[in-house]
């Protein structure tokens, strides 16, 4: 097991692997709408718009990309918490 696995909740992994660097850690915004012109729309997959959408718009597209979720129980992605690891 990674260093980085132990660190995340129960029953979490990363669909990715350990290879992929993490994004950084932003500030939650929930929105009713998203931003005007948001950046990297057009390189977005739509499942990660999907998973924008769905969550409020809270966090820049790329955070919504499978290379920066962990993948709970269930089967379901999500970002990171705020303790979880970086590395």
């Amino acid at each position: 097991m990674a260093a980085w696995a132990g660190q995340l909740k129960e029953g979490a992994e990363r669909p990715r692997g350990e290879d992929e660097p993490w994004a950084t850690f932003m500030r939650p915004i929930p929105r009713i709408r998203p931003p005007v012109s948001p950046a990297g729309l057009s390189a977005t997959p739509a499942e990660a718009r999907a998973r924008w959408e769905a969550d409020g718009f809270r966090y820049p597209l790329y955070q919504y990309k499978l290379c920066n979720l962990v993948q709970a129980k269930g089967g379901w992605c999500r970002p990171l918490c705020s303790f979880e690891p970086l590395n």
